[in-house]
């Protein structure tokens, strides 16, 4: 999704900076990888506790130029997140703000489409649609994916979403399930991104087997996916 900050200022320029400052520091620990962010979280919350080689190495890597102190850590990942969120983009934020101007949102406008946008087991269920004439096999299936759904944590069902669509925002209406009947290696979900159609086997043996298969795939570097 794209950053809240950077949208803020693209749409209300320096006329809104202490808004955009409210998005800045979350957006920035969404922006960076989970290892720096579990880094950076900790020294914000701790410092005293925080491995500070580790921290030093995050903020280097951002390009940040200060010793990390515990009077300075939060205004010096806030200065690293302006610089990456904010200033680096500004060209592109140049070129979008005459014409998210004009369409003249408000911040509570904003907020609705962000919030609209954000997945939730609740969300991404109701999304799911399943064939009208099922087996029994496959039923037991359905019931399986929604139970996996709802099951998962706030972070994986944005990963579920990119692994359907591409993207970890809701960017569709629906996810269409079709059910197949494979063997072997060959026995596993393959998504269709373009279609946001999700093919699954139909011969799960076990919720177990389902949910240990899916978070394999969900948690690889490597997915099984067509664009057709």
């Amino acid at each position: 999704m794209l950053s809240r900050a950077f949208i803020n200022h693209a749409v209300y320029g320096t006329h809104a900076t202490w808004q955009t400052q409210q998005y800045l520091l979350e957006d920035f620990l969404n922006f960076v990888n989970d290892s720096e962010r579990d880094i950076l979280t900790k020294a914000l919350q701790d410092f005293e506790q925080a491995d500070t080689d580790d921290v030093m190495e995050v903020l280097e890597e951002h390009n940040g130029r200060r010793i990390p102190k515990k009077e300075n850590i939060h205004q010096t990942v806030m200065e690293i997140a302006e610089k990456e969120l904010i200033q680096e983009p500004m060209f592109v934020i140049d070129t979008w703000a005459p014409h998210l101007t004009k369409m003249g949102l408000t911040s509570a406008e904003l907020d609705k489409i962000y919030e609209k946008c954000k997945p939730t087991s609740k969300r991404v269920i109701s999304m799911i649609s399943f064939p009208s004439n099922m087996t029994e096999s496959q039923k037991t299936v359905s019931k399986y994916l929604c139970k996996f759904v709802k099951e998962l944590e706030t972070n994986m069902i944005g990963t579920f979403l990119r692994f359907m669509t591409g993207s970890d925002i809701i960017c569709t209406i629906k996810i269409e399930v079709t059910f197949v009947h494979l063997e072997g290696l060959s026995s596993h979900p393959v998504a269709h991104t373009c279609s946001g159609v999700l093919e699954l086997p139909d011969d799960y043996q076990s919720y177990p087997d389902f949910l240990s298969q899916f978070m394999e795939i969900l948690k690889s570097n490597v997915w099984v996916m067509d664009i057709v």
